[in-house]
């Protein structure tokens, strides 16, 4: 689940903090109206429930293929490959490569890796997270506010939701934002698409679908797209099947002797607030920084969501670079954790 850390610190009051810049890719231009009724409370959380439970419609054993291009200010860019097959809960075989990087990992009782442990590069975890990803936010004490919204013509329901609320006249920082396409025209189960994912102000991914070849014709991702500070950095193709007799193979589950153990775990999103410190005259200008961190809380890559004032953004990296953080452990082995970061 998604860990809605973020909060406004106490020393710095709301309207001290200007709104998120202006973006392309953010949907919400109409002040979002808050969800306090319970009926329509839960009204909203069926329909992100059912965006997100269209989105990987095939269920273990099943294989996911990622084929993309990733670009920005990072150590691996260029073509990439993430191929991962789920035979079962413990028996897992991924494949991800960019750029001079690639991994083979097996897992069963433990990952078994074919390189050294080490960090994997921040866009071959997005395409793997934000494909089989993000997961159901945990919404049970959050806030919710709601938004129409339009994209590419399609008109969608944009969900934000955070820890403490807002009465920002659009999106604010602390919010998480999901854009679900409701299409009454159709079957049921084909209603709601999860279109649009933003953990964060200035990154965005974006979900197209295109019709299921198997019986029933459901909608299947087949594209994925994820914007950074009014850019795309990662596009490409999906494809999300049943695991073949092939890809079920034995041999691709059991590990070599060749192999490594103690590699990093992929974990997140996690979120944190921190100060440059000194006393502003007037309002604060946060940057939110998307970062990977070692299982130590070290900073392995970063990069600025926000750039229309380059010092700034620049200041807050360099901030982040030089920082250590807390990281938390997963399944027992080492994380390598992702974060965002507003700095203000």
């Amino acid at each position: 689940m998604v860990n809605f850390a973020l909060a406004k610190p106490q020393n710095a009051p709301a309207g001290q903090i200007a709104a998120p810049p202006y973006d392309p890719f953010e949907l919400v231009a109409s002040p979002p109206e808050n969800v306090v009724n319970p009926e329509a409370r839960a009204t909203v959380l069926k329909l992100l429930q059912e965006g997100f439970s269209a989105k990987l419609r095939v269920r273990p054993p099943m294989t996911v293929k990622v084929s993309f291009t990733a670009g920005g200010e990072v150590q691996e860019v260029g073509q990439g490959e993430m191929d991962e097959t789920d035979a079962s809960p413990n028996r897992r075989h991924w494949v991800g490569r960019i750029g001079g990087f690639s991994i083979t990992r097996i897992i069963t009782d433990q990952a078994y890796d074919s390189v050294p442990p080490g960090p994997i590069p921040i866009r071959l975890e997005m395409a793997r997270s934000d494909v089989l990803g993000p997961g159901m936010p945990s919404t049970m004490s959050a806030k919710i506010r709601t938004a129409p919204a339009s994209l590419d013509g399609i008109l969608v329901t944009c969900i934000l939701i955070s820890v403490h609320g807002s009465e920002a006249p659009n999106r604010d920082w602390p919010e998480a934002e999901y854009c679900v396409e409701a299409r009454p025209a159709v079957p049921i189960d084909q209603r709601k698409l999860l279109r649009v994912y933003s953990p964060a102000p200035g990154m965005y991914v974006l979900y197209d679908y295109a019709n299921s070849s198997e019986p029933g014709g459901r909608p299947s991702i087949n594209q994925v797209r994820v914007a950074e500070a009014g850019k795309i950095v990662l596009q490409g193709s999906v494809s999300v099947n049943t695991a073949t007799t092939e890809e079920l193979n034995p041999a691709l589950f059991t590990a070599t002797n060749q192999m490594f153990t103690g590699g990093v775990g992929l974990v997140g999103p996690s979120y944190q607030i921190q100060s440059r410190g000194g006393v502003s005259s007037g309002p604060i200008h946060p940057v939110v920084i998307h970062a990977t961190l070692t299982p130590e809380g070290r900073v392995i890559e970063a990069e600025s969501l926000q750039t229309s004032d380059p010092a700034l953004s620049q200041s807050a990296l360099d901030l982040v670079k030089k920082s250590k953080y807390e990281t938390t452990f997963n399944y027992g082995y080492p994380p390598q954790q992702e974060i965002f970061i507003t700095v203000q």
